[in-house]
């Protein structure tokens, strides 16, 4: 339990530390009104989806699967983490088919 708590922390702490303040990662589309909240949400969406989310994805199912196979994790817990890594990669196509309107890209 222990090296979960570390875990999340450590994705807690890279995503404040990936704030980038470089013109390219804060350019963002004609359908969003641009201010700082909407810079920060799609930076961090951009960390989240990126390589950096992929990396942190595929890092949590390979400790799960782990986890799995030694008996310490159950099927819930394996479906859990497979729809949120699902949710947050899916996110645009979730707000769109629930709004009926095309999601607003960064």
């Amino acid at each position: 339990m222990k090296i979960l708590l570390y875990f999340i922390e450590l994705i807690s702490l890279t995503f404040l530390i990936q704030y980038d303040l470089n013109a390219s990662y804060t350019s963002v589309s004609a359908n969003v009104t641009s201010n700082t909240l909407t810079d920060v949400m799609c930076n961090v969406l951009k960390v989240a989806t990126g390589n950096a989310g992929k990396a942190f994805a595929a890092f949590a199912i390979i400790s799960v699967g782990i986890g799995f196979f030694t008996g310490k994790v159950s099927w819930g817990l394996m479906v859990g983490v497979a729809a949120g890594i699902a949710a947050m990669f899916g996110a645009p196509q979730i707000v769109s088919a629930i709004s009926g309107k095309s999601s607003a890209t960064c």
